[in-house]
C-alpha cells in the first residue's frame, strides 16, 4: 500500500518548449534506438489516418519497460510519446514520474484506435498502479497522460 500513495504524489508537470529527442534509428520490423531494441506493438489512428507506430522493449511475454510512439514519414522521425522507465513524456513534457526504486515494468491494458490503457508495476510485479491513460488529444494534436480530476 505504502507504494501506491508514492505513485500518487510523484506526478510531475515539467514542460519546456524543446524537442529532447535526437535518436539514431534502425529502421525493420523492431526498431533500434540508441543501441536499444524496440518492438512493433500496434498503430494509434484517428479516424481512419495513422498518428503514430507504438514500440516496446519487452522484459517478458506480458510487462515492458520502455515505450516509444514515433511518426515516420520518409525516413524522418518524430517521437511523439515516450515511457522510459520511471517516466512518461509527451513531445515537451514530462506527464508523470515514479519512484525508480521499486520499478519493476508496464503491462497494457486496452488498446484502442486514438488511446491505450497501462498499469505502472513495482515491487517485482507484485504491485499495480492504478489504470494510466495515454491518448491523443485532437485540439493540441498531441499525445499525452489523461489526467483525471
Amino acid at each position: 500500500m505504502k507504494n501506491i500513495y508514492v505513485l500518487l504524489f510523484a506526478m510531475t508537470s515539467i514542460c519546456t518548449n524543446s524537442n529532447p529527442y535526437q535518436h539514431q534509428i534502425e529502421y525493420t520490423q523492431s526498431i533500434k534506438v540508441d543501441s536499444i531494441m524496440f518492438e512493433y506493438v500496434y498503430q494509434l489512428k484517428k479516424n481512419e489516418e495513422v498518428i503514430g507506430n507504438v514500440y516496446a522493449k519487452w522484459k517478458n511475454d506480458s510487462v515492458f519497460s520502455e515505450l516509444l510512439i514515433l511518426k515516420i514519414n520518409n525516413k524522418k522521425t518524430d517521437t511523439l510519446y515516450h515511457i522510459q522507465k520511471c517516466k512518461l513524456k509527451s513531445k515537451n513534457c514530462v506527464d508523470l514520474s515514479f519512484d525508480c526504486n521499486e520499478f519493476w515494468g508496464y503491462r497494457f491494458g486496452l488498446k484502442k484506435d486514438n488511446y491505450f490503457e497501462l498499469t505502472y508495476l513495482s515491487n517485482n510485479g507484485t504491485i499495480e498502479s492504478d489504470i494510466l491513460t495515454i491518448e491523443y488529444d485532437k485540439q493540441k494534436d498531441t499525445i499525452k497522460l489523461l489526467i483525471t480530476p
